[in-house]
């Protein structure tokens, strides 16, 4: 599937939310994984499985920096 589009981190305080769009095609994938890493293009972190029917996901994480990225699956 296309990648998801317009994705958006918003931090308030620990707790994390990123938002996403359909990708231009609208919605193929059946499932997505927020990739996290220490630096761009790693996954040192963690990947966390997110349902195909989702649009955000909030979780909470300790101060620090983080690349994330948004996955469509299928």
């Amino acid at each position: 599937p296309l990648a998801p589009s317009a994705v958006l981190a918003t931090v308030q305080g620990t707790r994390v939310t990123f938002q996403w769009s359909h990708g231009p095609l609208g919605n193929i994938a059946t499932g997505f994984q927020l990739q996290a890493g220490t630096q761009a293009g790693v996954v040192d972190i963690g990947v966390l499985p997110v349902a195909g029917t989702a649009r955000s996901f909030s979780i909470d994480a300790p101060p620090g920096t983080y690349h994330v990225r948004v996955v469509a699956l299928n």
